[in-house]
């Protein structure tokens, strides 16, 4: 059962007032020493992700992120190669690896900044072949490991369908990236670059003014004493392992991880996003909250459990102006723990969901695993606290010049963190979106009836916010309770 949140002292309020407020932002930046061969301590989340990659030795590619630019016209490899040499210069982390030094793990600044780019050419193919023989080239690149001592951390294809339309993957281990990296400060520093070198002119790209590992140094100097007690004391209540633990779906399930996963794309209409953001202005609640809310009453209609814990990735850190322009890994995994009532209406219970995710997202700054170990939990090898299922909104993708686009949803390394992640991208037109889900699990036809039933609810839900939870359930006719096994 979930317990009642304890009273903030009136310390810990101000200070909480304060982080969500950005008053941190105007401090002193702490600097740390740009010893190249000497190394720097990652940030927090970091060293969570380096500890996790050396678990899952079985699965070295369940930590590799891969994105798909689409580019229409020539497009000359030289002057691609040259953006992406430029990028790495200016974005240290991108050209850093990770190892241990005197037990104590550290980021190693590379100087090298030559970037290759791989070029398959596919334009003497059939063309009703192109599409498949490229997909498996950037699923079969994704699935390569990566080696977090030797590098290179990123790795990019280039696929040539035709002089006038190619492809580019590019695959990053977790450790360097995240959802800002991927869809806004990557593809517009690329793009920018890429029309600047064509016409042989400079970088008009700013120089940055810190690089990630300052903010690893700042991270781990303010998030002491007080504002580490802050957070943990928010999760001490909220941390457990009986109640945390979603009953689905049922079956037999492997005695440890196996972090197996497929994915399989989906849309939601424009008419379908339209009614959600329009249940949003009237409750005033975000589209993420809406899409949290259809999700955990769904989980909740096949499980009959009244409280549903699902995870989501919480940003931490960008909310300095000096950080918003950095590629890195500024996010933590965090549990959101949500109540369900089907006697309370769809738009109150949207309330109670933003109400969570706003408290999740303002304690995100501590990895969850270290609030885990502070509160004395113990996960069994099988699984770790405190959920088995996550739920994400990817940041709108930034406006890209013509004749560029990009997607998240291509390819796939094969592994996953969890047994089932939703993951949906707001489009001009749709919502786009992707499932993975672990094999061993889950069949793919079971994914795919979950997804329809998602799409019924969020519809029925976006329509009349005014109905009770179970009446909702009951008029979106759903089809999924029993086929999923």
């Amino acid at each position: 059962m979930l317990r009642k949140t304890p009273d903030l002292s009136d310390a810990r309020r101000i200070l909480l007032d304060k982080y969500l407020r950005g008053d941190f932002a105007l401090g002193i930046l702490p600097r740390r020493k740009r010893d190249h061969k000497e190394g720097t301590l990652p940030s927090l989340s970091q060293e969570q992700i380096w500890l996790h990659s050396r678990e899952s030795t079985a699965v070295p590619q369940m930590y590799t992120e891969s994105i798909t630019l689409y580019h229409t016209g020539p497009l000359d490899v030289g002057v691609l190669q040259q953006s992406l040499r430029e990028i790495l210069r200016r974005h240290e982390l991108w050209r850093s690896t990770f190892e241990l030094r005197q037990g104590e793990l550290c980021q190693m600044v590379r100087d090298e900044t030559d970037f290759p780019v791989a070029v398959v050419n596919l334009s003497d193919w059939p063309a009703i072949d192109r599409e498949q023989e490229a997909t498996r080239i950037g699923s079969a690149q994704a699935q390569q490991p990566f080696d977090l001592q030797m590098g290179p951390l990123v790795r990019a294809t280039a696929v040539w369908f035709s002089d006038h339309q190619q492809r580019l993957y590019i695959d990053m281990h977790q450790i360097v990236t995240d959802g800002i990296s991927v869809f806004h400060i990557l593809p517009m520093e690329l793009t920018t670059l890429y029309d600047s070198f064509s016409a042989a002119k400079a970088s008009p790209l700013p120089e940055l003014s810190c690089q990630f590992a300052d903010y690893a140094a700042w991270q781990r100097e303010w998030l002491q004493g007080e504002a580490m007690e802050t957070q943990i004391d928010y999760w001490r209540d909220r941390v457990g392992i009986d109640d945390s633990l979603l009953r689905w779906p049922t079956g037999v399930r492997p005695s440890m991880e196996t972090h197996r996963a497929r994915i399989l794309p989906f849309n939601c209409s424009r008419g379908l996003l339209d009614s959600l953001q329009q249940m949003g202005k009237r409750t005033g609640t975000s589209l993420f909250a809406g899409l949290v809310a259809v999700f955990t009453a769904l989980l909740h209609s096949h499980s009959q459990q009244q409280e549903i814990v699902v995870g989501t990735l919480a940003p931490c850190g960008r909310h300095r102006t000096e950080f918003q322009k950095l590629l890195g890994y500024f996010m933590n995994p965090v549990p959101l723990h949500v109540r369900v009532s089907g006697n309370d209406t769809f738009g109150a219970f949207v309330h109670q969901v933003q109400h969570t995710i706003s408290g999740a997202i303002s304690h995100a700054d501590v990895p969850f695993e270290q609030v885990v170990k502070a509160l004395g939990v113990h996960p069994s090898p099988a699984h770790r606290p405190a959920f088995r299922v996550a739920i994400s909104l990817a940041p709108s993708v930034t406006l890209l010049p013509r004749g560029w686009d990009m997607t998240p949803m291509d390819v796939e390394s094969g592994a996953g963190r969890w047994d089932l992640y939703i993951e949906m991208s707001e489009r001009p037109d749709n919502l786009l979106g992707r499932a993975q889900y672990n094999p061993d699990l889950f069949e793919q036809k079971s994914v795919a009836a979950l997804l329809d039933d998602f799409r019924k609810l969020a519809k029925a839900a976006g329509t009349t916010p005014d109905q009770r939870v179970s009446d909702l359930l009951r008029a979106a006719r759903l089809g999924t309770a029993e086929k999923i096994q």
